[in-house]
C-alpha cells in the first residue's frame, strides 16, 4: 500500500494493520446495495526508504 509523507513517522514494522476492501467477502447493508465492505488484519513487514512516482511511501503488509 502508499501512504503520505505526513503519516510515514505513525508506522513501524511489526505494527498490526487492518486493510478495509470493497468486494467479497463483505458485509451487504440492506438499502445501500452499494456499500458493501469487509476487513482483514495484516502487518507490516517494510517500508520503503524512498518516495515513489506518485509522492507516496511504499508499505509492505502481510496478511495474519
Amino acid at each position: 500500500m502508499f501512504v503520505r509523507p505526513l503519516d510515514l513517522p505513525l508506522l513501524a514494522p511489526g505494527q498490526k494493520v487492518r486493510f478495509m476492501f470493497d468486494g467479497f467477502p463483505a458485509i451487504v447493508f440492506s438499502g445501500w446495495p452499494k456499500a458493501s465492505s469487509g476487513t482483514f488484519g495484516g502487518e507490516i513487514v517494510a517500508i520503503e526508504s524512498n518516495v515513489s512516482q506518485n509522492g507516496k511511501f511504499r508499505v509492505l503488509a502481510k496478511k495474519i
